[in-house]
């Protein structure tokens, strides 16, 4: 009797190779568990980062179609009246080639408010004439109406990492020297990127053109 008892209390323990055997598969199960869970939550982050992008970016671009469109370019803020690149009074091309890319606009808008876009350095808190700047700091794309308060154009979730205007002509078309007799256009250079950290930089890029629909008198 006492043999038999010995022999069921062997037979119902669990062996150390049968315990290692256990513990090993059930980490394996977990984290396999746990690689597909931290998977499902990145896809979720970039389906999300890409969805603001997407927002943000026909938002923008959208905005400036209907300001530009609508209104018209505002020489007069430019120095000298004539745009040049980062807003400075370099010597242009008045030839009727593009102007350099700037990081500033200037439009009237179609009830008359004036208004500047510009790219912001948030960590020197200034205008950013610089765009490759962007790449390794915080910018926004911002709007002042009238010269009053500010406002960011992009979400707290995107970051400008690039901002360029074309504007072509360097000069007002419509003031008594007629220097160009064609109709003043914009293309817009944008890359926005998602605020999710260096480990997926996730960016989107747009370039469209808009030409004003402004015909005074000459």
């Amino acid at each position: 009797m006492e043999h038999e008892t010995q022999n069921m209390k062997h037979e119902s323990a669990f062996t150390l190779i049968e315990a290692i055997v256990a513990a090993s598969v059930f980490a394996l199960v977990v984290s396999s568990i746990l690689g597909i869970y931290v998977s499902v939550l990145h896809l979720d982050t970039r389906t999300r980062a890409q969805r603001t992008l997407a927002d943000n970016s026909r938002f923008i671009m959208d905005f400036f179609g209907k300001e530009i469109d609508n209104g018209h370019i505002d020489y007069a803020s430019y120095p000298n009246n004539v745009i040049c690149k980062n807003g400075t009074a370099m010597p242009c091309d008045i030839s009727g080639n593009d102007a350099p890319g700037t990081t500033e606009l200037y439009i009237v808008n179609q009830a008359g408010d004036a208004e500047h876009f510009y790219l912001y350095n948030e960590n020197t808190k200034s205008i950013e004439h610089t765009y490759s700047n962007c790449q390794t700091v915080n910018c926004d794309l911002v709007l002042t109406k009238n010269s009053g308060t500010a406002s960011n154009l992009n979400s707290s979730d995107v970051r400008v990492t690039n901002l360029q205007f074309y504007t072509s002509p360097t000069s007002d078309p419509f003031s008594s020297a007629k220097n160009f007799s064609y109709q003043p256009q914009v293309t817009a250079v944008l890359e926005l990127t998602a605020n999710t950290g260096k480990r997926d930089q996730i960016k989107i890029n747009l370039q469209s053109t808009f030409s004003e629909l402004y015909y005074p008198s000459r």
